[in-house]
């Protein structure tokens, strides 16, 4: 793929998961930088045994507040300037309904950075220009959840404040479990609208309704709001494939969110 300059950024609230993502960061090709948040200094302790070795890590200690979205898109806003593409993961866990979701985190990982095929097949989606952000297939068990659910409210008036409107009679669509590569300035709204930690709820175990689901629903049409289009895709799906069958299926895959139905 193109020579992309790449971070991940990843949240680990859940330490016991450090090693497992610290695997799957091995399968990006090349050179990449490491982003890391967490939320108290032993947590902070546990994931840096993990990760040493590793000399292009930084590792920091964030607010609990607003999960994964809070800690990669205000805690770490400054760093995208410095990249073309980034993968945004976190150590999810879904403890509100373990027995359906417990192949989720599994389902997401693999992929976006199952193996080195697949994150080469993410990179190449990705050096077409029009691309600005490639997120998994839903779930099987999730599919259900792809909706506003308590959301729509609070999405539409985030979205109002970057200048987006939005009605229900938009397609609703969303990198369900808020992991995904993207172009930081597919994310250019985001980043820049001087969102803080404030901003977001105190954590209380929330499924619904808070300001980090609504920009969890916001993502797509932030994209495209910059001049992107999004992707979805099935890691199975990432064989390498001729240039002209790629452009062809990146074509097929397009669907818009902005669009009224």
């Amino acid at each position: 793929p193109v020579n992309f300059k790449i971070a991940a950024v990843v949240h680990i609230f859940y330490p016991e998961l450090a090693a497992e993502l610290k695997n799957l960061l091995l399968n990006i090709p090349g050179a990449f930088d490491i982003f890391i948040s967490t939320t108290d200094a032993d947590k902070k302790s546990a994931i840096e045994k993990v990760f040493s070795g590793f000399d292009n890590v930084t590792i920091k200690i964030f607010a609990n507040r607003g999960r994964d979205i809070a800690a990669a898109f205000v805690g770490f806003k400054d760093i995208y300037k410095n990249y073309d593409v980034c993968v945004h993961i976190h150590s999810k866990k879904s403890p509100h309904a373990k027995n359906i979701l417990s192949g989720w985190r599994d389902n997401l990982y693999k992929n976006l950075l199952g193996s080195p095929q697949i994150v080469n097949g993410i990179l190449n989606i990705l050096s077409d220009k029009s691309v600005g952000l490639v997120f998994p297939q839903y779930f099987n068990p999730i599919r259900t959840s792809i909706n506003w659910g308590e959301n729509y409210h609070v999405t539409k008036n985030y979205l109002r404040t970057l200048g987006i409107e939005i009605s229900t009679r938009n397609l609703i669509e969303f990198p369900a479990g808020s992991m995904f590569w993207f172009k930081p300035k597919a994310l250019a709204p985001l980043l820049e609208s001087n969102l803080t930690f404030e901003d977001f709820p105190e954590e209380r175990g929330q499924i619904d309704g808070t300001l980090a689901h609504a920009i969890e629903r916001a993502f797509l049409f932030i994209v495209e709001a910059a001049g992107f289009t999004w992707i979805k895709v099935d890691g199975k799906g990432l064989k390498s494939r001729s240039q002209a069958e790629l452009e062809k299926n990146i074509l097929k895959a397009r669907h818009s969110v902005l669009k009224k139905y």
